[in-house]
């Protein structure tokens, strides 16, 4: 990702700094929160409304997920991911509910399983990869390597092998860019 993105030499020092930071944090601690509105900062204003990118508030998700996936084995598709807010909350739902149904099931076997029933979709590859980060780092000790992100526009993405997949649909919905 980064070989596609050009950075002047003069911030080659600050990245690296910020770097040497980040590894002094437990990464499975951050919330998506941060990462979901440090993205909203990066993207400059005319590109986020011309790609139709809003950053949808943490109770607004929450809600939305919780009405919406039912069953531990429902599949669900973000269509317009993002950073990953709705599949991080999504993969919590799901947790929740496999850990209601067997508590004593493993957790590195159930991340697994659960990035299985997640599909994200987002026109914006830099979006689409800290969607990949946000649902990789809900068990960093568990293999990630079965995530569907997929960078694309929507709305040329083929439906029909989507519809038999999934059971749930995630997304708020702006109207002029309002949530």
């Amino acid at each position: 990702m980064f070989d596609e993105i050009p950075i002047p030499d003069e911030l080659i020092p600050i990245i690296l700094e910020f770097i040497e930071e980040l590894e002094s944090y437990n990464l499975a601690d951050i919330k998506r929160e941060v990462i979901g509105r440090v993205y909203e900062y990066l993207i400059e204003p005319q590109e986020k409304h011309r790609l139709g990118q809003y950053y949808t508030p943490s109770p607004v998700v929450k809600l939305i997920v919780n009405l919406s996936i039912e069953k531990p084995s429902d599949k669900v598709l973000d269509p317009a991911c993002g950073s990953g807010g709705f599949l991080v909350e999504a993969y919590r739902r799901l947790l929740d509910l496999k850990l209601k149904e067997n508590p004593l099931a493993d957790r590195h076997k159930l991340h697994v399983e659960i990035l299985d029933q997640l599909v994200g979709i987002d026109i914006n590859q830099f979006a689409a990869q800290l969607a990949a980060i946000n649902l990789a780092i809900q068990d960093l000790n568990a293999p990630s390597d079965n995530m569907r992100i997929i960078v694309a526009d929507f709305f040329r993405v083929p439906i029909s092998g989507l519809n038999k997949w999934m059971d749930v649909t995630v997304k708020a919905v702006t109207l002029n860019g309002i949530e």
